[in-house]
């Protein structure tokens, strides 16, 4: 992990770089991401109930596909839609039955 005060992002080595910024506010954090929207995974949120709701709902608008705790970026639910996609449903070839 590397700490940077630019709230800009810039590609990391395979994209699997943990890089921390600093911003003031979630408006600074978006407009540093907005760049990168289309490929948004994840956003660990650490926030107070208060304000949980209305970041998230700014943070979906702004491309991302998982929110969750800080602590459990790591660990989806089974059930979870990796890049908004479900993650067995492209394995499975459906058949439609009409008649």
């Amino acid at each position: 992990m590397i700490y940077e005060p630019d709230p800009q992002f810039q590609l990391s080595c395979l994209h699997r770089f943990v890089l921390i910024k600093g911003v003031t506010n979630l408006d600074e954090a978006l407009a540093g991401l907005d760049p990168w929207r289309e490929k948004i995974s994840t956003v660990g949120l650490a926030v107070g109930d208060d304000k949980r709701r209305a970041y998230a709902e700014r943070l979906a608008h702004s491309g991302a596909s998982r929110i969750c705790p800080i602590g459990r970026m790591q660990n989806p639910p089974v059930f979870w839609h990796h890049d908004g996609r479900p993650a067995l449903a492209d394995l499975v070839t459906w058949t439609d039955w009409e008649f």
